[in-house]
């Protein structure tokens, strides 16, 4: 398989285990667990409520302990074993009942950490919001400039996307073995990544 084919594949697996999980968790605990922007105005929000306070800065926090747990297991790109922990992980979720939110949150705080480019673009796996930002500012700069030369760029970001939101359709066709679904993609990646 061509070397970018294969890599741009690999990350579409990525974003459609990221949509999926992440409509699990908004469908079950009412919260997104692949990005935190919405989640730290949340907290300030919520100071009058101790309980979803709580509920709110552990998820927070297990985003980032999965980050750096993330970035320490997969040091110098020792993917494979990254996405079996992963695997292992999102098995173990579907038999913790309510308490998988945050063990979900800690598994995307870790696959959010891997350190992975695209034509020097960072790659960050499991949320949108950059991909929207860094997609419009390369089309604004093609429609200022006419420098065509990062357009695959921006078309990568808005396809990622669409993985994203196939993965959260795909969690309305297999909602209770979704996450059963998202170890077989991490098993899949670890066999696969090179």
């Amino acid at each position: 398989m061509n070397r970018n084919l294969g890599f741009k594949v690999r990350i579409m697996l990525l974003m459609i285990a990221s949509g999926i999980s992440n409509a699990y968790c908004v469908m079950n605990f009412k919260t997104p667990v692949t990005h935190h922007t919405g989640n730290a105005t949340a907290i300030a929000l919520s100071i009058s409520d101790s309980k979803r306070f709580i509920f709110l800065l552990a998820i927070f926090g297990l985003f980032f302990l999965g980050s750096v747990v993330g970035t320490y297991t997969t040091y110098e790109e020792n993917f494979r074993r990254g996405f079996l922990c992963l695997a292992v992980l999102a098995i173990i979720s579907t038999l913790i009942g309510e308490y998988a939110v945050y063990l979900l949150t800690f598994i995307f705080g870790f696959q959010n950490s891997l350190f992975l480019k695209y034509e020097g673009a960072l790659i960050r796996s499991t949320h949108i919001t950059g991909y929207l930002t860094d997609s419009a500012t390369i089309i604004g700069k093609y429609l200022r400039t006419k420098d065509s030369s990062r357009l695959h760029v921006s078309i990568f970001f808005l396809i990622s996307i669409g993985f994203f939101i196939l993965g959260g359709i795909l969690y309305f066709y297999v909602k209770s073995f979704s996450q059963i679904l998202v170890a077989l993609i991490y098993l899949i990646l670890a066999c696969i990544w090179r």
